[in-house]
Formats: structure tokens, sequence, C-alpha cells
């Protein structure tokens, strides 16, 4: 790794040991989540999501994806699979309606660096999750950026991914709303900054027991050339805590 990564990591473990060595009051409850997810445009890819509290309304939280969409690797072989991992802090402030999340992750692979072979931290994702729920309305809103931090073959690839989806509860396990996504190539050493997808519609989210959460979105892809014409996903969460 490049002195780059290395300062951000040394910072990255000060603000840790500033964190955990606040006196702890009434922490929040530990979590452990798998997440299960399949679009057409990243396949499947399964993800893990963990907390634990470290002081009152603040928590410890970290997270890792595994793509297994074969353009991310080597497609004959298998082998050099993206791999995503990250941690954060899970913020809950005031009357506990609102979350936030600010992440930092590295990825590890060679989908950003553009090498031959996958390399540890190919590339830098800062992102920012805020969520909101009460009795009547829920949101979910959500940015990464992917930016390559080395470069291991002639081109390298920044891209930025986001999403709204402002619904409402129909009762107490159902609930709708609007989903807006996007995908960005931002910067290339070979290619101009373009829109890779754009997708507006909706989703149908059942939440039995107010805690296994399934969602289905689906929508128009306004951004045509590159991915299919009409979007759809699958998001499934699982608590194992």
């Amino acid at each position: 790794m490049n002195n780059r990564t290395t300062a951000i990591i040394i910072a990255l473990l000060l603000l840790a040991v500033h964190v955990f060595g606040q006196k702890k009051s009434e922490l929040p409850a530990p979590t452990f989540i798998v997440g299960v997810s399949h679009d057409n445009v990243f396949g499947f890819y399964p993800s893990v999501y963990g907390s634990f509290g470290v002081k009152e309304n603040l928590s410890f939280t970290f997270y890792g994806t595994l793509w297994t969409n074969p353009s991310f690797g080597n497609i004959q072989t298998g082998t050099d699979s993206w791999l995503e991992t990250g941690f954060g802090l899970g913020i809950t402030p005031g009357d506990g309606k609102w979350y936030l999340n600010p992440t930092l992750a590295f990825t590890h692979g060679k989908l950003l660096s553009g090498g031959a072979q996958g390399v540890i931290g190919d590339g830098i994702a800062p992102s920012f999750t805020t969520l909101f729920n009460d009795e009547i309305l829920e949101l979910e809103a959500f940015g990464i950026w992917y930016k390559a931090l080395r470069k291991e073959g002639f081109s390298t690839y920044d891209y930025a991914l986001y999403w709204l989806l402002p619904g409402f509860h129909i009762n107490e396990n159902i609930s709708a709303g609007l989903h807006y996504e996007g995908f960005v190539l931002t910067h290339s050493t070979n290619a101009d900054p373009e829109t890779q997808y754009q997708m507006v519609g909706g989703y149908l989210k059942f939440t039995p027991g107010q805690r296994f959460a399934f969602r289905l979105s689906f929508g128009k892809n306004f951004k045509k050339d590159l991915y299919p014409n009409e979007f759809y996903k699958l998001n499934l969460a699982i608590p194992l805590l």
C-alpha cells in the first residue's frame, strides 16, 4: 500500500482510539445483519452489516459486500472477485427517528485499479447513509464514491452510486414509496464522465415482525445505452442480533 493509504489508516485508528476512550453510558444495542441483494445491473451480491455501541447514541459500524458479478473479476477462472469492506459511525440523534452513518470503505480486486490481477486496496469508497422512520413515513438515502487508489493497468475508474427512497407505512408490516437510483462514471484515464444508468420507479417492502425486510423495486432506466431499459432490484435484510 502507498503512503496515502497508510496515512488514511493511521488517521482512522486515531479517531477510533478517541471514540472508544470515551466514558460509556447507555450504549446502543449491538446488531448483525445479513443482507442479500440482486438487480439487473450488478447481479447478485450478499453483504453483512454490524455495529456495537461505544457511547450513548453512537455506535461503531462495519460492513462487507461480496460482489459476485463475474465482470468484476476474471470471468474464465472466477478469481480476483471484487470485495468491499468498510467501517464507520452510526449516529442516532434526538428521539431516534433519524439514523446517520458516515462510512469509509476499501475495495480489493481490480475493478477500479484496472490491473490484470486483484490487489489489496484497489480503491477507497467513502459513503453516507441517512435513514428516517416514524409511524407514517420512512426514508433511505445513500451515496458512495468509488475512487481508484492504485493504478495497476492502463486505465483506472472512479464511480458514484446513489439512491433515494422516500415512502410511507401502509401498516406495521407493509410500506411503499418511490425509488430513484443512479450510477455514474465520474472519472477514467481513457473515458469521459458518463451516467451509466438512471432509474426512477417505486418499491414495495414487507417487514414481518418489524425485523426482517423484503424490498422489491422496479422502474424505468432513462439512460438506455449501457444497461436494460427496465430496472428491477430485490433487497433482503435478515437480522441475526
